[in-house]
């Protein structure tokens, strides 16, 4: 398998811009795509269902929307169509981490250990939080050009756990 092509998007216009039936059609291929179907440096990628919210993965909602009142509930966040259009990304990026084209680091936020998988030329971040057998795919976007700035300026310091294994004990 190799990185490029990227999966298609998928997108609302497919769905003649039906919110409805475009979020359980991109629910559908997080499902059978994402959800138990991948594994990064040996372990599983698991997906956060508790709570869910209409009746989705948490991290799926979280996947595909954004934060853009400054609330701290999930509920309150709103759909960004360049993230759902991307959601055959997250599964294809993890499963071919290897590639030269993806950066990888890892970095600790909120008491988290983390991975974060970055394909610089697509602006586009999966970031998985370590666990203790497995990773928990925490959230997936697209970066700005200042977080791209502060991602250039981290991996510089960073360890990149496909070179070091495991390396978590020494962050």
């Amino acid at each position: 398998m190799s990185l490029y092509p990227l999966p298609n998007l998928i997108l609302l216009s497919d769905y003649q811009g039906n919110w409805e039936i475009y979020c359980d059609a991109i629910y559908q291929e997080f499902l059978k795509k994402v959800v138990y179907k991948i594994t990064f440096l040996g372990l599983p990628v698991k997906c956060k269902y508790l709570q869910p919210i209409n009746n989705m993965h948490r991290s799926f909602w979280h996947i595909i929307t954004e934060n853009k009142y400054n609330s701290l509930k999930d509920e309150d966040r709103v759909p960004d169509f360049r993230r759902c259009e991307r959601i055959g990304w997250i599964s294809h990026i993890i499963n071919n981490a290897n590639d030269d084209n993806i950066k990888c680091w890892q970095n600790e936020r909120y008491g988290n250990k983390n991975v974060v998988l970055w394909l610089e030329s697509e602006s586009y971040m999966i970031v998985l939080s370590k666990r203790k057998d497995y990773y928990l795919l925490t959230t997936a976007y697209i970066n700005d050009e200042i977080t791209r700035r502060k991602n250039l300026n981290e991996i510089r310091y960073c360890i990149d756990p496909r070179i070091a294994g495991n390396a978590f004990d020494i962050i």
